[in-house]
């Protein structure tokens, strides 16, 4: 689009040289609130790997180096879309350049707010309840966004860092911005080629800061990956930048900490072409119909995905054929004679007509011959006619998965309705249905989900999105539009699995290490903790007063001044020591507690774990059930404390028995036992949103037949937690192992 070649040079072991705009060193790169990133850890992976001490300064760096190379082949391979022309007022070539600038601009700043020690510190940035924290409302105010809005929700479940690098840009790198636009605006641009409008080549139209306050907002919606809820063009292809920047599947951001924690700890992880990657970017129409009506029946062909906009549901008459994918929660079906069906995998289903029980499919049933009637519970009938190849009908069950297989059925008795619950399944209906299908919702979040189909879709519509351009002549409202989102290229297709295993590989081993969880998760919250107590016993407030975003110009927040912290409330501690150390009660706990957490942070002699990965956890609680594991998952902050005295945010992931906890549950063995949960790992990639381009058409991950080990064991981080523990002397590890599994067993079977 554009260059400026005035240019300073940051060498990266990662990425090798990285030139940056002076204009954008100036104003941003050389202030004392980025040059803050300089001390703050990128990971907290140094107690396992010693090299891995990069930092959120090169980090941010890196991104802003992939972004560059993102946004420049996004456009390259974008421009010759029939939707092009965005803007009517002829102002396409400022909109792409400026929206490139701000991009860049969001690439640099992403961090900036980021917290000590890599995440470990962020849970201080928020106090109180969601509408009630100071940081909530300013930034809300500054986006001007409002708390019953859906704008609003969406934001507050961004990461509080991100949070704070968005009020930051807004609040603290305003003028500097607005002196960058205006200084482009200065500088000029070379021919442009290619774009269809000649009587810009001459002399293009300025990049000010005219628009300076709406530019920062959308600055701050890149960082928080807070999408434009607006259905016109030039909102959507804003959405696509906000979604390369901190996108729910593939960013420049992932990207980069993928490639620099992998190097910079020197493990042997996937190698990954991510510039074959990032060439392949392009942008990709979406149809949006949310309560539609059709006034006639609507021919298409495409993938489509279920919104959560205003519902997280769709409901439609269909004429055709559709295949319904594997993890949709309900999938409601009524279908007509002589429709035909198959239903692979589902796990129970429920009989709509009048009794309403469940349907449960007989296990290892397999017939064969020309034509047999299976008879299932309550009196539903399907016919089963045999497999064109073999001649017969396998109704096979998993174990595993339980699961079951229907295949070549047919419905006998109409009409037939029935409900499938819990599947795991993919359902074919071919012939004239009326379908509702109900997105998956799990912790609050709802996933979702896509199915591919053909033929005719009639009646009012709920909510539906298909891919690509399937409006032809139908004019844009604000309940039928042309959305935008990322895609790839057909040659990315590998690289896409190897960036999912990648980046399941770091999540799965390397940060959820026993020693990295214990050292981020708990060690370096709890430690600062202590000494901000040790040093302010008198105030009110606790750690939680430091963490505001304008404590990261004047106090410089960072692991230094922790660290600090920390030395001095040391001092503290012996000189009450020197005195006796005599004091009774909160302050004598806090005392002893600093003491042996400040050993174990400078020494590395942590407490031990009694498992040390995932699957040595499966090995440990073999015994219990899922149902057990869940609800001792849910009783454990309930069980522990952190301390007393705490001034602390809610919802912690720790705690802690001490002496007098353990003593009360019969536990003999130790004098200390800490959970930590290494809750931060969570994270799954939702591939009905990666879309690949073919020639003529669009599909999303899921319909593409890539073989791709599923780590199964990812779901169980849901219940995940890790046991550290100080024995008593002369305790063997076999005798605190069987007290432990005793008093969990009881715990878990408790209520």
């Amino acid at each position: 689009m554009f260059e400026i070649h005035d240019t300073k040079a940051f060498m990266d072991v990662v990425h090798g040289y990285i030139n940056i705009p002076k204009l954008f060193v100036e104003n941003i790169i050389d202030t004392k609130e980025f040059q803050r990133l300089h001390f703050v850890d990128q990971t907290g992976m140094r107690p396992v790997y010693p090299g891995a001490k990069h930092t959120r300064f090169i980090h941010s760096l890196g991104v802003y180096h992939l972004g560059l190379q993102a946004v420049d082949a996004l456009l390259d391979n974008f421009k010759e879309n029939v939707h092009w022309n965005i803007r009517s007022d002829n102002s396409l070539y400022v909109f792409w350049a400026k929206n490139k600038v701000l991009f860049l601009l969001a690439c640099l700043l992403h961090d900036v707010g980021h917290a000590p020690y890599s995440h470990s510190m962020e849970k201080f940035f928020v106090e109180g309840d969601d509408n009630k924290s100071i940081l909530y409302q300013t930034l809300s105010k500054a986006l001007g966004l409002f708390p019953s809005g859906s704008e609003y929700i969406a934001m507050i479940k961004a990461a509080p860092h991100e949070q704070v690098s968005a009020l930051m840009s807004i609040k603290i790198f305003h003028d500097a911005v607005g002196r960058i636009l205006d200084s482009l605006g200065e500088i000029g641009y070379p021919q442009i080629q290619g774009y269809g409008y000649s009587e810009y080549q001459q002399k293009p139209p300025r990049i000010d800061s005219s628009d300076l306050e709406e530019d920062l907002r959308f600055i701050a919606r890149m960082i928080l990956g807070l999408k434009y809820a607006d259905y016109r063009p030039e909102y959507q292809i804003r959405n696509c930048f906000i979604e390369l920047l901190n996108g729910k599947n593939f960013d420049v951001d992932k990207l980069d900490y993928i490639i620099r924690d992998t190097k910079m700890s020197g493990i042997s992880n996937i190698s990954l072409d991510v510039e074959r990657l990032i060439n392949s970017l392009t942008i990709v129409p979406i149809t949006n119909f949310r309560d539609f009506d059709f006034t006639e029946p609507f021919k298409a062909s495409s993938v489509f995905l279920l919104d959560v906009i205003p519902s997280n549901s769709a409901e439609f008459a269909l004429n055709g054929k559709i295949d319904v994918p594997l993890h949709l929660w309900e999938q409601e079906v009524a279908l007509e004679p002589d429709t035909r069906f198959s239903m692979y995998g589902f796990s129970r289903a429920q009989d709509m007509g009048k009794t309403g029980a469940e349907v449960q499919i007989s296990r290892h049933v397999k017939f064969s011959g020309d034509s047999h009637i299976m008879h299932l519970e309550n009196s539903v009938y399907v016919e089963l006619s045999p497999a064109p190849d073999t001649g017969d009908i396998m109704i096979s069950y998993s174990p595993k998965f339980e699961s079951y297989t229907f295949e070549n059925a047919q419905v006998l008795n109409n009409p037939f309705d029935f409900k499938i619950i819990r599947s795991g399944a993919i359902l074919t209906v071919e012939g004239p249905a009326k379908l509702k299908l109900t997105a998956l919702e799990e912790n609050g979040h709802t996933v979702l989900n896509s199915a591919h189909f053909s033929g005719e879709i009639s009646g009012h519509v709920k909510s539906l999105r298909m891919l690509d351009d399937q409006m032809g002549d139908m004019v844009p409202t604000p309940n039928a539009y042309i959305s935008f989102a990322l895609g790839f290229k057909k040659q990315a297709v590998n690289i896409i699995t190897n960036v999912m295993d990648a980046r399941d590989y770091l999540y799965l081993w390397i940060y959820a290490h026993h020693k990295v969880v214990y050292y981020a998760n708990y060690l370096v919250i709890e430690l600062p903790r202590l000494a901000y107590i040790l040093l302010h016993q008198q105030s009110a407030t606790g750690l939680e007063e430091l963490f505001q975003y304008n404590s990261f110009t004047a106090d410089c927040l960072d692991e230094p001044s922790l660290l600090a912290l920390i030395r001095e409330a040391n001092k503290e501690h012996c000189r009450w020591k020197t005195k006796g150390g005599k004091s009774e009660g909160k302050e004598q706990k806090i005392h002893q507690r600093f003491e042996i957490l400040y050993e174990e942070f400078f020494s590395r002699r942590y407490k031990k774990s009694v498992y040390k990965s995932l699957a040595e956890y499966d090995l440990f609680f073999h015994d219990f059930t899922t149902e057990e594991k869940i609800k001792l998952r849910q009783l454990l902050p309930k069980e522990t404390s952190i301390d007393p005295t705490a001034r602390y945010v809610s919802d912690p992931k720790y705690g802690t028995w001490d002496q007098d906890m353990l003593e009360k549950n019969q536990i003999t063995t130790l004098e200390w036992l800490v959970w930590v949960d290494p809750s931060y790992n969570r994270k799954m990639l939702d591939m009905s949103k990666v879309y690949i381009c073919f020639q003529q058409d669009v599909l999303n991950v899921e319909r593409i037949p890539i073989i791709r080990k599923e780590h199964g064991d990812i779901q169980n981080f849901m219940n995940y937690f890790y046991l550290y523990y100080r024995p008593k002397q002369s305790v063997k590890p076999s005798d605190v192992e069987r007290e432990l599994k005793a008093y969990l067993s009881k715990l878990a079977k408790s209520i």
